[in-house]
């Protein structure tokens, strides 16, 4: 089983000098004694989520929402990243489309989700590390108006992805159809008039890159093969999902001292960077490519989040064709309730 939840612990906060300094001597695991630089994104630090209602609250303190907007805001955040539901707003004729790693159905389900997808009310929702059979979901917990995919791992509370649409798609495909990488519930395809959209949990290479050459070598390369198959039957793909890979330096709080961790590694950044120059674009770093602290995952390790010690693992990636369609990507990264916050972007599709 591939270690995707061997996240990208606080190790950004450690160096072996530190680690020795907080201990007094040698040591593994301890903090350094100085504490890391401040963010240089404006955004604010974002608290961990301290009770149940917290996400429900986070949602609600909105002044506005997104759905009641008719035209693009012109109060968009200079760094794609929003702090509230101000924006972005969704024009006529425009659709929205969400991507969180809510790190457990069950778990995300007790603190709010259903009030946060009523407040952002996306047309598509793409969720992953659902960690449920669709069998196990309780109906009320879901928000309504939506056709629901469910896509779950072989083995129980692991992995998993969702997709809910308002628009029913053409054809939902679960899995690339190879059977090495369709066992964890990790893709979900759906074909919709104008494109194709995927959901992915792509597989983490392992806290001692054991699945490092799994994650690079076969996985990558097929996934790849496997988009470039759907633009040849003639319509473009948007790709989101928990992508486990901090593409360029800024995309991490601390990178010099994780170069050799799962999701900065030069191979995996070097295979991402690959998979781009195939005539794909990451959207959020087209619009705001010099952005700091756009960060969408913090370990729950050592307080990371509250001190937005983070890395951008997440994404919205799309053919180079449909670029001029999409509006603007951007990021949630006030709402809590996982150790992801949700992405989003808006077409004109």
């Amino acid at each position: 089983t591939k270690a995707d939840e061997d996240k990208p612990e606080a190790k950004e906060e450690t160096t072996k000098k530190g680690k020795a300094a907080a201990k007094g001597g040698k040591g593994k695991g301890k903090a350094k004694a100085t504490a890391p630089p401040e963010p240089t994104d404006s955004a604010p630090a974002v608290a961990p989520l301290t009770s149940a209602t917290d996400l429900a609250v986070a949602s609600s303190s909105s002044s506005s929402s997104s759905s009641s907007s008719s035209s693009l805001s012109s109060s968009a955040s200079p760094t794609g990243i929003y702090t509230d539901f101000s924006g972005p707003a969704v024009g006529s004729g425009h659709i929205k489309i969400i991507s969180w790693n809510v790190a457990g159905f069950k778990s995300i389900a007790g603190k709010g989700f259903k009030a946060y997808v009523e407040q952002e009310n996306p047309d598509i929702l793409c969720l992953q590390e659902t960690k449920i059979e669709e069998g196990n979901v309780v109906k009320a917990e879901l928000p309504s108006g939506y056709e629901y995919n469910w896509y779950a791992a072989q083995k129980k509370g692991y992995s998993g992805t969702a997709m809910f649409s308002k628009e029913k798609p053409i054809s939902v495909t679960r899995g690339m159809g190879i059977a090495k990488h369709d066992t964890e519930g990790r893709v979900i395809t759906a074909e919709f008039n104008r494109f194709y959209l995927i959901t992915s949990y792509v597989p983490n290479s392992g806290r001692k890159l054991e699945e490092l050459d799994y994650r690079v070598d076969e996985w990558d390369v097929a996934f790849l093969a496997y988009m470039k198959g759907l633009e040849a039957k003639g319509k473009p793909v948007i790709w989101c999902g928990d992508l486990n890979v901090a593409h360029l330096e800024i995309d991490l709080r601390n990178p010099k001292t994780n170069k050799r961790s799962a999701g900065f590694t030069k191979e995996e950044r070097d295979s991402f960077s690959r998979i781009l120059a195939s005539g794909f674009v990451d959207t959020y770093r087209h619009f705001y490519p010099e952005v700091e602290g756009a960060y969408t995952f913090w370990s729950y390790m050592m307080g990371a989040r509250g001190k937005d010690i983070g890395w951008r693992l997440d994404y919205f990636i799309v053919s180079r064709s449909l670029m001029p369609h999409v509006r603007t990507s951007f990021i949630r990264k006030h709402i809590p309730g996982s150790d992801h916050c949700p992405i989003g972007i808006i077409l004109d599709v």
